[in-house]
């Protein structure tokens, strides 16, 4: 089990990558990430081409993985635990996940045509300001999507 200490109340999150499959399938009642498939998928036929999607703060990777299972062929992520990415790695292929701070994304992994953050620019002590900040700049001038879910209420585009 790998877990990540918030330094605000010492609380421990922690994902059990044993259950990753139970995480994925309980992805297919998302709202927020069908939502997001949606507009992956417009955006697709917009570009005429596969777009390069990146989820901000992906955690243990089950949406990346479902967003592979249905289709998204150029989708990768960054998450600041390291433990998460590298038991992520040593779990699944053919996704490029990074370990990384969201507002400070390494230079040769900028440019995507999507990006994705479920509830994690809101934890930022500093607030939202530079994490969203940098996945605009990051865009490749197409849009970008900031989807909420659980008790932040109904998803939302930004």
């Amino acid at each position: 089990m790998s877990g990540l200490k918030n330094k605000q109340n010492g609380k421990v999150f922690s994902w059990n990558m044993a259950n990753v499959n139970n995480f994925i399938r309980e992805t297919d009642n998302d709202k927020a990430v069908q939502i997001s498939l949606r507009e992956i998928q417009k955006q697709e036929k917009f570009l005429g081409r596969t777009p390069k999607v990146l989820e901000a703060g992906c955690g243990n990777g089950r949406v990346i993985i479902w967003l592979g299972m249905r289709g998204v062929k150029n989708v990768c992520g960054i998450e600041a635990n390291d433990k998460i990415v590298k038991e992520f790695k040593t779990r699944f292929s053919g996704f490029d996940v990074r370990c990384g701070d969201i507002s400070d994304l390494p230079k040769d992994f900028r440019n995507h045509d999507v990006v994705l953050s479920y509830g994690v620019v809101e934890h930022f002590p500093d607030g939202v300001s530079r994490p969203l900040k940098q996945m605009y700049q990051d865009l490749a001038k197409s849009g970008i999507e900031d989807r909420k879910s659980g008790s932040a209420g109904m998803p939302r585009p930004i």
